[in-house]
């Protein structure tokens, strides 16, 4: 189910503009390693990634790498009445991701995007994180 790989995708982003550093040996250690090994000592991954999981995942975390540049523009630009600085970090990596699966992977509607978007930020960040994130998104889809 593609929905559990887009959350493991979303924190390895997350982790990517919180700690640089780390994010590299994060995304190999998903690549080599199951869930079971880590959930005592670190509860990152949200499933046992099957090989169409980490496919998913590689081309979500790669692509927001390549095209990341694109994607801030996109959310700076559909941002109303704020800066990107004053962007959780949360909300941040949750657009990246989603922007990427709209510009860039048409087997996704748009429209699944949002919404799983939606529902990772409202996990994650603030109650009201899902509704900015909603917002912006639907600029982008309309602008699009």
């Amino acid at each position: 189910m593609r929905k559990n790989a887009r959350e493991d995708a979303f924190r390895l982003l997350f982790e990517q503009n919180v700690n640089p550093e780390e994010a590299a040996e994060k995304l190999q250690r998903y690549f080599e390693t199951a869930r079971e090994e880590q959930k005592a000592e670190e509860p990152f991954y949200v499933n046992r990634p099957s090989a169409m999981d980490k496919e998913y995942t590689r081309t979500v975390v790669e692509g927001v790498q390549t095209y990341q540049a694109e994607i801030d523009a996109r959310i700076e630009e559909n941002l109303k009445d704020w800066e990107m600085d004053r962007v959780s970090k949360i909300s941040i990596a949750v657009l990246r991701l989603a922007i990427f699966e709209i510009l860039h992977m048409d087997d996704i509607p748009d429209e699944v995007s949002a919404s799983e978007a939606v529902t990772i930020a409202k996990k994650y960040d603030s109650p009201s994180a899902g509704s900015f994130v909603n917002g912006v998104l639907g600029s982008v889809i309309r602008s699009k």
